[in-house]
């Protein structure tokens, strides 16, 4: 960044001194030798910069600077934009599960959605973290998901929305402070993305994450190990 910021600020002056070379060097001046001459008690210098050289001059210099100047607006902004928004998932959760997977091949399928225990892996720092296994509880009624569970961050709560239309889910995994490793657990919330895949018959989607200390996102695999009927009584919140 700092090689770009001295590159420009080196063709800025460069410009500058083309701007002024143009300036001298368009009009000549009064005299053929001295360069320079009286005119009604005035003195004209050679110096003196007219005609169509100089305007063409000053356009070029200004196109160049105001050139620089969008360049820097858009890396800044294109870097601002990228760090504001990492680590956040472009739509909220309730329209994710609520909107139609564009490429859906796939019919609908009663394993999807399954109260019991599941088994969770997360991809970061260029490798799997897993599998962890997690408690999760799906209300038909209210189409929600309550769970819990432990991973190498520490412990968690989960709460989360479902739709059996669009297959589809997503999960706020919230860490309990002071559990697991205390280099990664901030007491953050984690939120999670997921579709339905049936050839593999797991959830597969993105993990976002956005603290003061960290921001972040990648791959989550989410697969049922054993399902735990219960009764309406114990489905009711």
């Amino acid at each position: 960044m700092y090689i770009l910021i001295r590159l420009c600020l080196t063709i800025t002056i460069a410009a500058a001194l083309i701007h002024c070379q143009g300036a001298r060097g368009g009009g000549g001046g009064g005299s053929r030798g001295g360069g320079s001459s009286y005119r009604g008690g005035s003195r004209t210098g050679g110096s003196r910069c007219t005609g169509d050289d100089c305007n063409r001059a000053g356009i070029i210099a200004g196109s160049v600077i105001g050139g620089i100047f969008g360049l820097l607006a858009i890396i800044f902004g294109s870097i601002f934009c990228y760090r504001r928004c990492k680590g956040k998932p472009s739509r909220t959760n309730s329209v994710f599960v609520a909107k139609m997977p564009s490429d859906r091949n796939q019919p609908y399928s009663k394993a999807s959605f399954q109260t019991g225990m599941w088994s969770s892996r997360y991809h970061q720092y260029n490798r799997w973290h897993g599998p962890h296994q997690l408690s999760l509880t799906f209300d038909s009624s209210m189409l929600k998901i309550d769970g819990n569970g432990t991973d190498d961050v520490g412990e968690f709560t989960i709460t989360g929305l479902y739709s059996f239309q669009t297959n589809r889910m997503t999960l706020d995994k919230l860490y309990k402070s002071g559990t697991g490793n205390i280099m990664e657990n901030f007491g953050h919330k984690v939120t999670i993305q997921l579709d339905w895949n049936a050839e593999l018959n797991q959830f597969e989607g993105t993990w976002y994450v956005q603290t003061k200390k960290y921001r972040g996102e990648d791959k989550f695999e989410l697969k049922l190990n054993q399902a735990i009927e219960l009764s309406d009584e114990k489905l009711k919140y």
